[in-house]
Protein backbone atom coordinates (compact mmCIF):
# COMPACT_ATOMS: atom_id res chain seq x y z
CA UNK A 1 0.00 0.00 0.00
CA UNK A 2 1.27 3.33 -1.11
CA UNK A 3 1.93 6.18 1.38
CA UNK A 4 -0.76 8.25 0.77
CA UNK A 5 -0.33 11.48 2.55
CA UNK A 6 1.47 14.53 1.69
CA UNK A 7 3.73 14.94 4.74
CA UNK A 8 5.69 12.46 3.85
CA UNK A 9 8.32 14.24 2.43
CA UNK A 10 11.13 13.01 -0.57
CA UNK A 11 14.43 13.43 -0.73
CA UNK A 12 16.99 12.39 -3.13
CA UNK A 13 19.98 10.29 -1.54
CA UNK A 14 21.99 11.29 -5.09
CA UNK A 15 23.70 14.37 -4.33
CA UNK A 16 26.94 14.97 -6.42
CA UNK A 17 28.29 17.74 -3.84
CA UNK A 18 27.72 15.15 -0.56
CA UNK A 19 29.44 12.99 -2.94
CA UNK A 20 32.91 14.82 -3.65
CA UNK A 21 32.77 16.22 0.12
CA UNK A 22 32.60 12.64 1.23
CA UNK A 23 35.85 11.49 -0.98
CA UNK A 24 37.71 14.79 0.75
CA UNK A 25 37.31 13.98 4.40
CA UNK A 26 37.82 10.35 4.05
CA UNK A 27 41.46 11.00 4.88
CA UNK A 28 40.26 12.47 8.36
CA UNK A 29 38.23 9.59 9.38
CA UNK A 30 41.29 6.91 8.70
CA UNK A 31 43.47 9.92 10.00
CA UNK A 32 41.70 9.83 13.27
CA UNK A 33 41.13 6.18 14.01
CA UNK A 34 45.41 5.44 13.37
CA UNK A 35 47.49 4.94 16.27
CA UNK A 36 49.20 8.26 16.27
CA UNK A 37 45.61 9.38 17.39
CA UNK A 38 44.98 7.47 20.57
CA UNK A 39 44.81 9.58 23.57
CA UNK A 40 43.23 9.44 27.25
CA UNK A 41 39.93 9.39 27.16
CA UNK A 42 39.04 7.18 24.33
CA UNK A 43 36.65 4.30 25.18
CA UNK A 44 35.48 0.56 24.09
CA UNK A 45 33.21 0.73 21.60
CA UNK A 46 30.22 -1.59 22.24
CA UNK A 47 29.87 -3.49 18.42
CA UNK A 48 26.62 -4.24 16.86
CA UNK A 49 26.03 -7.76 17.62
CA UNK A 50 27.47 -10.55 15.19
CA UNK A 51 26.01 -13.83 14.22
CA UNK A 52 28.66 -15.52 12.77
CA UNK A 53 27.86 -16.50 8.83
CA UNK A 54 25.08 -14.31 8.35
CA UNK A 55 24.17 -11.10 6.60
CA UNK A 56 20.67 -9.47 6.78
CA UNK A 57 19.60 -6.45 4.67
CA UNK A 58 16.34 -4.71 4.13
CA UNK A 59 15.24 -4.18 0.29
CA UNK A 60 14.52 -0.49 0.88
CA UNK A 61 18.26 0.36 2.26
CA UNK A 62 19.35 0.19 -1.34
CA UNK A 63 22.60 2.02 -2.01
CA UNK A 64 21.17 2.60 -5.50
CA UNK A 65 18.41 1.94 -6.82
CA UNK A 66 15.44 3.19 -9.79
CA UNK A 67 12.76 0.50 -8.77
CA UNK A 68 11.07 3.38 -7.17
CA UNK A 69 11.13 6.92 -5.48
CA UNK A 70 10.48 5.91 -2.29
CA UNK A 71 9.92 2.48 -0.92
CA UNK A 72 6.43 1.60 -0.12
CA UNK A 73 4.50 1.04 3.24
CA UNK A 74 3.21 -2.16 3.49
CA UNK A 75 2.34 -3.56 7.47
CA UNK A 76 2.76 -7.17 6.61
CA UNK A 77 6.00 -6.79 5.51
CA UNK A 78 9.16 -6.63 7.37
CA UNK A 79 10.10 -2.92 9.03
CA UNK A 80 6.91 -2.37 7.18
CA UNK A 81 7.94 -1.42 3.97
CA UNK A 82 9.13 -3.01 0.62
CA UNK A 83 10.69 -1.96 -2.65
CA UNK A 84 8.50 -2.61 -5.29
CA UNK A 85 9.12 -2.11 -9.23
CA UNK A 86 5.18 -1.84 -10.94
CA UNK A 87 6.14 -0.10 -14.29
CA UNK A 88 4.43 -0.16 -18.04
CA UNK A 89 6.31 -2.29 -20.36
CA UNK A 90 7.81 0.39 -22.63
CA UNK A 91 8.43 2.58 -19.35
CA UNK A 92 11.99 4.71 -19.91
CA UNK A 93 14.71 3.25 -17.48
CA UNK A 94 15.63 -0.18 -17.88
CA UNK A 95 17.20 -2.11 -16.94
CA UNK A 96 15.81 -1.75 -13.37
CA UNK A 97 18.25 -2.50 -10.37
CA UNK A 98 18.65 -2.42 -6.34
CA UNK A 99 21.85 -2.29 -5.63
CA UNK A 100 23.30 -3.29 -2.16
CA UNK A 101 26.67 -3.09 -0.22
CA UNK A 102 26.96 -5.03 2.55
CA UNK A 103 30.28 -6.24 5.14
CA UNK A 104 31.28 -10.10 5.50
CA UNK A 105 33.32 -10.16 8.40
CA UNK A 106 34.57 -14.05 7.43
CA UNK A 107 34.96 -16.28 4.47
CA UNK A 108 32.69 -18.26 3.45
CA UNK A 109 30.23 -19.76 1.04
CA UNK A 110 27.18 -18.64 1.64
CA UNK A 111 23.29 -19.29 0.11
CA UNK A 112 21.43 -16.42 -0.76
CA UNK A 113 17.50 -15.86 1.00
CA UNK A 114 15.12 -13.83 -0.48
CA UNK A 115 11.91 -12.35 0.87
CA UNK A 116 9.23 -10.35 -1.43
CA UNK A 117 7.24 -11.78 -4.85
CA UNK A 118 8.28 -14.84 -6.46
CA UNK A 119 10.69 -14.37 -9.86
CA UNK A 120 8.94 -15.18 -13.15
CA UNK A 121 9.22 -18.81 -14.66
CA UNK A 122 12.02 -19.00 -17.56
CA UNK A 123 9.58 -21.92 -18.78
CA UNK A 124 7.33 -20.22 -21.30
CA UNK A 125 4.45 -22.54 -20.62
CA UNK A 126 4.11 -21.45 -17.06
CA UNK A 127 2.62 -18.39 -15.97
CA UNK A 128 4.45 -15.43 -15.23
CA UNK A 129 2.70 -13.29 -12.81
CA UNK A 130 5.94 -11.37 -12.09
CA UNK A 131 9.84 -10.39 -13.64
CA UNK A 132 12.44 -12.86 -13.44
CA UNK A 133 15.16 -11.76 -11.58
CA UNK A 134 19.47 -12.00 -11.87
CA UNK A 135 21.62 -11.12 -8.95
CA UNK A 136 25.66 -10.27 -9.41
CA UNK A 137 27.69 -10.11 -6.74
CA UNK A 138 30.69 -7.54 -6.82
CA UNK A 139 30.19 -6.51 -10.70
CA UNK A 140 30.16 -10.48 -11.85
CA UNK A 141 28.41 -12.28 -14.12
CA UNK A 142 24.54 -12.10 -13.46
CA UNK A 143 22.86 -15.17 -11.97
CA UNK A 144 19.34 -16.05 -13.05
CA UNK A 145 16.83 -16.29 -10.29
CA UNK A 146 14.12 -17.84 -12.17
CA UNK A 147 11.17 -19.74 -10.67
CA UNK A 148 12.56 -23.28 -11.87
CA UNK A 149 15.49 -22.80 -9.73
CA UNK A 150 14.43 -20.83 -6.47
CA UNK A 151 13.34 -23.07 -3.60
CA UNK A 152 10.25 -21.54 -1.70
CA UNK A 153 10.27 -21.59 2.19
CA UNK A 154 7.24 -19.93 3.32
CA UNK A 155 4.44 -17.83 2.54
CA UNK A 156 3.84 -14.42 4.58
CA UNK A 157 1.97 -11.16 4.56
CA UNK A 158 0.31 -10.27 2.06
CA UNK A 159 1.77 -12.03 -1.39
CA UNK A 160 4.92 -12.16 0.52
CA UNK A 161 7.69 -15.79 0.02
CA UNK A 162 11.08 -16.39 1.32
CA UNK A 163 12.82 -18.18 -1.31
CA UNK A 164 16.76 -19.40 -1.39
CA UNK A 165 18.39 -19.61 -4.59
CA UNK A 166 19.53 -22.47 -6.34
CA UNK A 167 23.56 -21.58 -6.47
CA UNK A 168 25.90 -20.46 -3.61
CA UNK A 169 28.15 -17.23 -3.34
CA UNK A 170 31.51 -17.86 -2.11
CA UNK A 171 32.85 -14.73 -0.27
CA UNK A 172 36.32 -13.27 1.35
CA UNK A 173 35.94 -10.69 3.67
CA UNK A 174 35.35 -7.21 3.66
CA UNK A 175 32.67 -5.12 1.19
CA UNK A 176 30.80 -6.31 -1.33
CA UNK A 177 28.13 -5.11 -3.38
CA UNK A 178 25.06 -7.45 -5.11
CA UNK A 179 22.91 -5.74 -7.65
CA UNK A 180 19.25 -7.63 -8.14
CA UNK A 181 17.95 -6.75 -11.66
CA UNK A 182 15.16 -7.29 -13.62
CA UNK A 183 15.90 -9.59 -16.44
CA UNK A 184 12.79 -9.36 -18.45
CA UNK A 185 8.88 -8.11 -18.02
CA UNK A 186 6.42 -10.78 -16.96
CA UNK A 187 4.84 -12.31 -19.54
CA UNK A 188 0.95 -12.45 -17.98
CA UNK A 189 0.88 -8.35 -19.60
CA UNK A 190 4.24 -7.26 -20.47
CA UNK A 191 4.58 -4.50 -17.15
CA UNK A 192 7.94 -4.79 -15.21
CA UNK A 193 6.51 -6.03 -11.69
CA UNK A 194 8.51 -7.23 -8.47
CA UNK A 195 8.59 -6.69 -4.83
CA UNK A 196 11.81 -6.89 -2.85
CA UNK A 197 11.26 -6.94 0.94
CA UNK A 198 14.53 -8.26 2.58
CA UNK A 199 16.98 -11.09 1.76
CA UNK A 200 19.95 -12.56 3.66
CA UNK A 201 23.49 -14.39 3.31
CA UNK A 202 23.80 -17.56 5.07
CA UNK A 203 27.52 -19.31 5.34
CA UNK A 204 27.01 -23.10 5.33
CA UNK A 205 27.45 -24.45 9.01
CA UNK A 206 26.13 -21.14 10.32
CA UNK A 207 24.44 -21.42 13.60
CA UNK A 208 21.45 -19.78 12.48
CA UNK A 209 20.55 -22.26 10.49
CA UNK A 210 20.18 -25.15 13.70
CA UNK A 211 16.93 -25.52 14.73
CA UNK A 212 17.54 -24.39 18.40
CA UNK A 213 19.21 -20.72 17.58
CA UNK A 214 17.87 -18.21 19.22
CA UNK A 215 15.50 -16.49 17.23
CA UNK A 216 15.07 -13.44 19.20
CA UNK A 217 17.99 -12.33 18.29
CA UNK A 218 16.65 -12.57 14.55
CA UNK A 219 14.52 -9.79 12.56
CA UNK A 220 10.55 -10.50 13.10
CA UNK A 221 10.49 -11.95 9.46
CA UNK A 222 12.99 -14.23 9.44
CA UNK A 223 12.04 -17.53 7.87
CA UNK A 224 10.20 -19.73 10.28
CA UNK A 225 11.74 -22.73 9.23
CA UNK A 226 14.51 -23.09 6.81
CA UNK A 227 14.37 -26.62 5.25
CA UNK A 228 10.59 -26.28 4.67
CA UNK A 229 9.89 -26.99 0.93
CA UNK A 230 6.20 -27.70 1.76
CA UNK A 231 5.01 -24.46 -0.87
CA UNK A 232 7.87 -25.67 -3.15
CA UNK A 233 5.49 -25.42 -6.63
CA UNK A 234 4.95 -22.65 -9.36
CA UNK A 235 1.73 -20.45 -9.63
CA UNK A 236 -1.26 -22.10 -11.38
CA UNK A 237 -2.80 -20.11 -14.44
CA UNK A 238 -5.94 -18.31 -13.41
CA UNK A 239 -8.39 -20.91 -15.12
CA UNK A 240 -5.91 -24.19 -13.13
CA UNK A 241 -7.25 -22.24 -10.19
CA UNK A 242 -10.73 -21.64 -11.43
CA UNK A 243 -10.75 -25.69 -12.31
CA UNK A 244 -9.54 -26.56 -9.08
CA UNK A 245 -12.24 -24.26 -7.05
CA UNK A 246 -14.84 -25.56 -8.77
CA UNK A 247 -13.33 -29.03 -8.47
CA UNK A 248 -13.53 -28.64 -4.20
CA UNK A 249 -15.96 -25.61 -3.62
CA UNK A 250 -14.46 -26.21 -0.06
CA UNK A 251 -10.67 -25.33 -0.47
CA UNK A 252 -10.57 -22.24 1.10
CA UNK A 253 -6.69 -21.79 0.23
CA UNK A 254 -7.44 -22.14 -3.75
CA UNK A 255 -9.68 -19.14 -3.34
CA UNK A 256 -6.95 -16.90 -1.18
CA UNK A 257 -4.21 -18.03 -4.19
CA UNK A 258 -6.31 -16.85 -6.74
CA UNK A 259 -7.34 -13.92 -5.02
CA UNK A 260 -3.75 -13.13 -4.61
CA UNK A 261 -2.88 -13.15 -7.77
CA UNK A 262 -5.78 -11.30 -9.10
CA UNK A 263 -4.13 -8.34 -6.96
CA UNK A 264 -0.53 -9.29 -8.35
CA UNK A 265 -2.02 -8.06 -11.78
CA UNK A 266 -4.12 -5.39 -10.80
CA UNK A 267 -7.26 -7.03 -10.96
CA UNK A 268 -9.01 -5.91 -7.76
CA UNK A 269 -12.45 -6.71 -8.93
CA UNK A 270 -12.07 -10.18 -9.83
CA UNK A 271 -10.15 -10.65 -6.56
CA UNK A 272 -13.11 -9.11 -4.66
CA UNK A 273 -15.38 -11.47 -6.62
CA UNK A 274 -13.23 -14.28 -5.75
CA UNK A 275 -13.04 -13.89 -2.08
CA UNK A 276 -16.56 -12.98 -1.98
CA UNK A 277 -17.65 -16.60 -3.58
CA UNK A 278 -15.00 -18.11 -1.04
CA UNK A 279 -17.40 -16.65 1.45
CA UNK A 280 -20.19 -18.18 0.32
CA UNK A 281 -19.43 -21.62 -0.78
CA UNK A 282 -16.23 -22.60 1.62
CA UNK A 283 -17.82 -20.84 4.91
CA UNK A 284 -16.38 -17.28 6.71
CA UNK A 285 -12.74 -16.86 7.31
CA UNK A 286 -11.32 -14.00 9.01
CA UNK A 287 -8.45 -14.15 6.02
CA UNK A 288 -11.35 -13.64 3.13
CA UNK A 289 -11.92 -10.49 5.37
CA UNK A 290 -8.48 -9.20 5.57
CA UNK A 291 -7.84 -9.43 2.05
CA UNK A 292 -11.07 -7.86 0.80
CA UNK A 293 -10.15 -5.02 3.57
CA UNK A 294 -6.95 -4.88 1.67
CA UNK A 295 -7.76 -5.16 -2.16
CA UNK A 296 -11.01 -2.26 -1.53
CA UNK A 297 -7.99 -0.08 -0.06
CA UNK A 298 -6.04 -0.60 -3.26
CA UNK A 299 -8.66 -0.29 -5.21
CA UNK A 300 -9.38 3.18 -4.03
CA UNK A 301 -12.37 2.11 -1.96
CA UNK A 302 -10.84 3.42 1.17
CA UNK A 303 -14.35 3.87 3.52
CA UNK A 304 -15.44 0.37 2.63
CA UNK A 305 -12.27 -1.14 3.19
CA UNK A 306 -12.07 0.77 6.58
CA UNK A 307 -15.09 -0.83 7.33
CA UNK A 308 -13.91 -4.30 6.75
CA UNK A 309 -10.42 -3.65 8.28
CA UNK A 310 -13.08 -2.85 11.30
CA UNK A 311 -15.17 -6.07 10.94
CA UNK A 312 -12.01 -8.34 10.65
CA UNK A 313 -10.60 -6.79 13.99
CA UNK A 314 -13.93 -7.29 15.80
CA UNK A 315 -14.01 -10.61 14.83
CA UNK A 316 -10.62 -11.98 14.93
CA UNK A 317 -8.37 -9.60 17.40
CA UNK A 318 -5.97 -9.35 14.82
CA UNK A 319 -2.40 -9.08 15.42
CA UNK A 320 -0.76 -5.11 15.90
CA UNK A 321 0.28 -4.92 12.46
CA UNK A 322 -3.23 -5.42 11.04
CA UNK A 323 -4.15 -2.25 13.85
CA UNK A 324 -1.72 -0.04 13.13
CA UNK A 325 -2.75 -0.29 9.04
CA UNK A 326 -6.35 -0.16 9.85
CA UNK A 327 -5.57 3.28 11.95
CA UNK A 328 -3.01 4.65 9.37
CA UNK A 329 -5.76 4.02 6.52
CA UNK A 330 -8.25 5.85 9.44
CA UNK A 331 -6.02 8.60 9.61
CA UNK A 332 -5.21 8.54 5.57
CA UNK A 333 -8.89 9.65 4.65
CA UNK A 334 -8.82 12.14 7.67
CA UNK A 335 -11.18 10.06 9.80
CA UNK A 336 -8.92 11.15 12.41
CA UNK A 337 -11.80 10.16 15.48
CA UNK A 338 -11.60 7.14 14.73
CA UNK A 339 -8.06 6.11 13.94
CA UNK A 340 -7.39 7.79 17.49
CA UNK A 341 -9.90 5.31 18.44
CA UNK A 342 -8.40 2.59 16.57
CA UNK A 343 -4.92 3.54 18.16
CA UNK A 344 -6.71 3.35 21.48
CA UNK A 345 -7.69 0.13 21.26
CA UNK A 346 -4.87 -1.07 20.00
CA UNK A 347 -2.54 0.42 22.60
CA UNK A 348 -4.55 -1.30 25.32
CA UNK A 349 -4.08 -4.83 23.99
CA UNK A 350 -0.59 -3.98 22.92
CA UNK A 351 0.80 -1.32 25.86
CA UNK A 352 4.67 -2.20 24.99
CA UNK A 353 4.38 -1.66 21.27
CA UNK A 354 6.39 1.74 20.90
CA UNK A 355 5.27 1.63 16.71
CA UNK A 356 1.36 2.35 18.10
CA UNK A 357 2.33 4.94 20.97
CA UNK A 358 4.35 7.19 18.47
CA UNK A 359 1.86 6.76 15.84
CA UNK A 360 -1.05 7.49 18.06
CA UNK A 361 0.77 10.84 18.93
CA UNK A 362 1.55 11.62 15.25
CA UNK A 363 -2.23 11.70 14.30
CA UNK A 364 -2.82 13.81 17.39
CA UNK A 365 -0.70 16.15 15.29
CA UNK A 366 -2.35 15.53 11.69
CA UNK A 367 -5.39 16.55 13.39
CA UNK A 368 -4.44 19.92 14.86
CA UNK A 369 -4.29 18.61 18.41
CA UNK A 370 -0.36 20.10 19.11
CA UNK A 371 -0.21 19.48 22.81
CA UNK A 372 -1.78 16.22 22.82
CA UNK A 373 -0.02 14.93 19.93
CA UNK A 374 3.90 15.92 21.81
CA UNK A 375 2.44 14.62 25.11
CA UNK A 376 1.91 11.60 23.57
CA UNK A 377 5.18 11.32 21.49
CA UNK A 378 7.30 12.89 24.43
CA UNK A 379 5.67 9.65 26.72
CA UNK A 380 6.95 6.85 23.61
CA UNK A 381 10.18 8.76 23.38
CA UNK A 382 10.91 8.45 27.28
CA UNK A 383 10.23 5.29 26.70
CA UNK A 384 12.36 4.40 23.93
CA UNK A 385 15.14 6.06 25.14
CA UNK A 386 15.32 3.48 28.13
CA UNK A 387 17.45 1.32 25.66
CA UNK A 388 19.75 0.88 22.62
CA UNK A 389 17.25 -1.37 20.68
CA UNK A 390 14.30 1.60 21.72
CA UNK A 391 15.95 4.24 20.30
CA UNK A 392 16.77 2.51 16.97
CA UNK A 393 13.02 1.34 16.81
CA UNK A 394 12.02 5.05 17.62
CA UNK A 395 13.70 5.90 14.99
CA UNK A 396 13.10 3.65 12.07
CA UNK A 397 9.28 4.39 13.02
CA UNK A 398 10.05 7.96 12.22
CA UNK A 399 11.63 7.10 9.06
CA UNK A 400 9.17 4.74 8.38
CA UNK A 401 6.46 7.44 8.60
CA UNK A 402 8.16 10.17 6.53
CA UNK A 403 10.16 11.83 9.21
CA UNK A 404 13.65 11.47 8.09
CA UNK A 405 15.26 14.74 10.15
CA UNK A 406 12.98 13.56 13.15
CA UNK A 407 14.99 9.78 12.32
CA UNK A 408 18.14 11.64 12.53
CA UNK A 409 18.22 13.82 15.95
CA UNK A 410 16.56 10.03 17.44
CA UNK A 411 20.35 8.55 16.87
CA UNK A 412 21.99 11.63 18.08
CA UNK A 413 20.17 11.56 20.91
CA UNK A 414 20.38 8.61 21.30
CA UNK A 415 24.63 9.08 21.03
CA UNK A 416 24.31 11.49 23.75
CA UNK A 417 22.83 8.57 25.85
CA UNK A 418 24.66 5.54 24.76
CA UNK A 419 28.05 7.31 24.01
CA UNK A 420 29.68 3.70 23.71
CA UNK A 421 27.14 1.98 21.34
CA UNK A 422 28.65 2.37 17.31
CA UNK A 423 25.92 1.17 15.80
CA UNK A 424 23.78 4.25 16.85
CA UNK A 425 27.49 6.30 15.02
CA UNK A 426 27.30 4.20 11.95
CA UNK A 427 22.95 4.40 11.85
CA UNK A 428 23.21 8.13 12.27
CA UNK A 429 25.87 8.50 9.59
CA UNK A 430 23.13 6.59 6.84
CA UNK A 431 20.32 8.53 7.88
CA UNK A 432 22.34 12.01 6.99
CA UNK A 433 23.23 10.17 3.60
CA UNK A 434 19.53 9.50 2.96
CA UNK A 435 18.84 13.43 3.61
CA UNK A 436 21.83 14.42 1.46
CA UNK A 437 24.39 15.30 3.74
CA UNK A 438 27.38 13.88 3.11
CA UNK A 439 29.22 16.02 5.17
CA UNK A 440 27.20 15.30 8.05
CA UNK A 441 27.46 11.48 7.82
CA UNK A 442 31.30 11.99 7.33
CA UNK A 443 30.99 13.83 10.84
CA UNK A 444 29.52 10.99 12.52
CA UNK A 445 31.98 8.49 11.27
CA UNK A 446 35.05 11.25 12.55
CA UNK A 447 33.27 10.84 15.99
CA UNK A 448 33.67 7.60 16.08
CA UNK A 449 36.84 7.16 15.02
CA UNK A 450 37.79 9.91 17.67
CA UNK A 451 35.74 8.72 20.27
CA UNK A 452 36.78 4.48 20.20
CA UNK A 453 39.69 2.77 20.93
CA UNK A 454 41.20 1.68 17.51
CA UNK A 455 40.86 -1.50 15.96
CA UNK A 456 40.59 -3.28 13.09
CA UNK A 457 37.17 -4.49 13.27
CA UNK A 458 36.10 -0.65 13.92
CA UNK A 459 38.00 0.61 10.76
CA UNK A 460 36.37 -2.36 8.89
CA UNK A 461 32.88 -0.89 9.80
CA UNK A 462 33.71 2.36 9.49
CA UNK A 463 35.25 1.45 5.90
CA UNK A 464 32.19 -0.68 5.18
CA UNK A 465 30.24 2.33 6.20
CA UNK A 466 32.14 4.62 3.85
CA UNK A 467 31.66 2.58 0.95
CA UNK A 468 27.87 2.20 0.91
CA UNK A 469 28.06 6.39 1.06
CA UNK A 470 30.32 6.92 -1.89
CA UNK A 471 27.65 4.31 -3.41
CA UNK A 472 24.97 6.36 -2.57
Amino acid sequence: MKVMNERKRTLSGDSHRAARALVGLVALAVSAASPAAQGSGRIEPVFPAETPGFAWVEAEDAVSTNFAREATLDYSASRSRTLRLNREGDAPGAPFYAEYALLVEEAGTFRLYVAGTLPGPADELLPSYGSPLSVSVDGGAPRPLFRENVAVVEAYGVGGFWYAAEDRISLEPGMHTLRFEAAERRRHDRRWYLALDAFFLLADGSPVAAPDFDRSVLPERFPRDLADRSLDNPYLTLAQYSARIDADPSDRGAYLSLAQVYGMIGDHANALRTLARGKLAAGDDPRFTLLSARSRVWSGEGEEGLRLFREFLGVSGGDRAVWAEAAKIAAWLGRYEESLGLYRDAIARFPDDLNLRVNFGLTYLWAGRAAEGKASIDEARATAFASVEGVKELADIYAVNGYPAEALDSYRDGISRFPDELELYLLASRASMALGDGEGALRFEREAAARFVPSPRLEALLAARRRAAELK
